[in-house]
């Protein structure tokens, strides 16, 4: 099983947004962390976060794969699975729908909530965040 730790970081002063992700896979780790650009507020980055998560994945050609996706966003869990409505602010809209595009091509995948003192990828998110 391969695991993936994602997390995104906003920064409401200056509107910048980050991801961070970490892939265990095999006894490897991969830490990603990138730019998310100016973005609306945390959930964009949160969806952000989820949406390069899964590009990095396709990338790796791990469509198979039994895959765990880690988040800590609680509005994000609880929307991919349907247990509340999508969002509907325009912005927030875009980003969800990319996720759970992406997240539906994958059909040996499940999403798992944790707390973000749990979140290995927190810290990658915030290093890119203030990398700029």
């Amino acid at each position: 099983m391969i695991n993936v730790y994602v997390d995104g970081s906003f920064s409401p002063v200056t509107g910048e947004g980050s991801y961070g992700m970490i892939i265990q896979r095999e006894g490897k780790t991969i830490k990603i962390g990138g730019p998310l650009g100016q973005i609306k507020d945390n959930n964009v980055a949160e969806y952000g976060a989820m949406v390069r998560g899964f590009q990095e994945l396709k990338k790796m050609g791990l469509h198979n794969e039994i895959i765990k996706i880690h988040t800590d966003s609680q509005v994000l869990y609880r929307q991919l699975l349907k247990h509340i409505p999508p969002p509907v602010q325009k912005e927030h809209s875009k980003w969800y729908s990319h996720a759970a595009s992406l997240f539906k091509s994958f059909s040996r995948c499940v999403i798992d909530f944790i707390y973000s003192s749990c979140n290995p990828a927190h810290d990658v998110a915030k290093q890119a965040l203030n990398s700029k």
